[in-house]
C-alpha cells in the first residue's frame, strides 16, 4: 500500500507540470477489479489498454449506454465492500468503536468520501482523547491466600485494607488528566469518611509522568497531609521515579514512601525500602 501511495504521488508531481488530470484510486473501481479477479498490478495495465481500445475503436457502441447500467456494475462490486461481520463484532465486543464506524459511514454518505474520512479521523481522535482524560480505574482488595490485589468490583472475596484506600488507574499521569485524577482520589476519600488515614496509588499502570501531574501530585501530598491523610506510590516504574527525582519538591516528599508492592505500601511504615533501594530494586527485576 505505501509504494501505490508513493507511486500516485509522483504521478501528479509529474502530471503538474504538464497540465495532466490528478491520479487517484477509486473504491469503486479497486472493487469492480477485485470482483473480477484482478491480484497484481498487471490487471492496471490490463485495464488501460482495454479503455485506449475502447475510446480509438468501440465509443459508438457504448454511446447509447444507460448510465443505470454502469451504475448497476459499480453497486454491485461495491456491496462487497460492506463489512457486517465486523460490525456484529464490535457490537459484541466495542461499541464506541462501532459508534465511530456508523458515524464515519453515515458522513461518508451523506458528505463524500474525502469529508467522511475527515469526519472519521476527528471522531477517532475525540475518542481517544477522552478515554485518556476519563481514564478506568479502580479500588483494590486484597485476595486472601493469593497475595494479589484486584478489583474489588470484579473480584467479591477481594478485603480492602482497614483505615487503607488502595487505588490503580490504568493510565500514564499527564496534564489532560490530572484533574480527573485528583477528583476521583478525593472523592473516593470524602466516600470513605475519617477512617482513612493512608492512601496507597497502585502505578503500576503508569508509564510516564508529565510536569503537570507531578504539580498534581505534590498538591494532592500537601492536601491530604492537612487531613492527616498519608499518601504512598507503589510499584512506581523506574523511568517514573527518574521523573519524580527531577521535581526537587515532589521528590523531597515522597522519599520514603516509594514501595516496591502494593502489600508493603499498605503494611507498616518500617517495611518500606528507602527511595535510592526501590530504584535499585526496580532496575534489577527490570533488568
Amino acid at each position: 500500500p505505501s509504494q501505490e501511495l508513493v507511486a500516485l504521488g509522483v504521478a501528479n508531481l509529474g502530471g503538474a507540470f504538464f497540465s495532466g488530470y490528478p491520479v487517484t484510486g477509486g473504491l469503486s473501481r479497486s472493487a469492480v477489479a477485485d470482483q473480477a479477479g484482478a491480484r497484481t498490478n498487471v490487471a492496471a495495465l490490463i485495464t488501460a489498454a482495454t479503455i485506449i481500445l475502447v475510446l480509438v475503436a468501440l465509443t459508438p457502441l457504448f454511446h447509447s449506454l444507460p448510465k443505470a447500467v454502469l451504475a448497476a456494475i459499480i453497486m454491485v462490486a461495491v456491496t462487497k465492500l460492506f463489512n457486517v461481520k465486523e460490525a456484529v463484532h464490535l457490537w459484541k465486543t466495542d461499541r464506541v468503536d462501532l459508534g465511530t464506524l456508523l458515524v464515519t459511514f453515515a458522513a461518508t454518505l451523506g458528505l463524500g468520501i474525502q469529508e467522511g474520512i475527515m469526519v472519521g479521523v476527528a471522531v477517532s481522535i475525540f475518542v481517544f482523547v477522552a478515554r485518556r482524560t476519563r481514564p478506568h480505574y479502580a479500588v483494590l482488595g486484597r485476595l486472601v491466600g493469593e497475595g494479589v490485589w484486584r478489583n474489588i468490583a470484579h473480584y467479591p472475596d477481594a478485603q480492602p485494607a482497614p483505615g487503607v484506600l488502595v487505588l490503580r488507574f490504568d493510565v500514564s499521569f499527564y496534564f489532560g488528566n490530572v484533574q480527573f485524577l485528583k477528583d476521583r482520589i478525593t472523592r473516593e476519600l470524602d466516600e470513605r469518611g475519617p477512617a482513612m488515614h493512608r492512601i496507597v496509588l497502585d502505578m503500576h499502570g503508569v508509564n510516564a509522568l508529565d510536569s503537570s501531574a507531578s504539580a498534581m501530585l505534590l498538591e494532592l501530598i500537601e492536601q491530604l497531609s492537612e487531613r492527616g491523610v498519608e499518601l504512598r506510590l507503589a510499584a512506581v516504574k523506574v523511568p517514573v521515579q527518574r521523573t519524580i527525582e527531577k521535581f526537587e519538591r515532589l521528590a523531597s516528599r515522597v522519599r520514603g514512601a516509594l514501595y516496591l508492592t502494593v502489600d508493603k505500601a499498605v503494611g507498616a511504615a518500617s517495611d518500606a525500602p528507602t527511595t535510592s533501594d526501590a530504584n535499585g530494586l526496580e532496575a534489577r527485576d527490570a533488568a
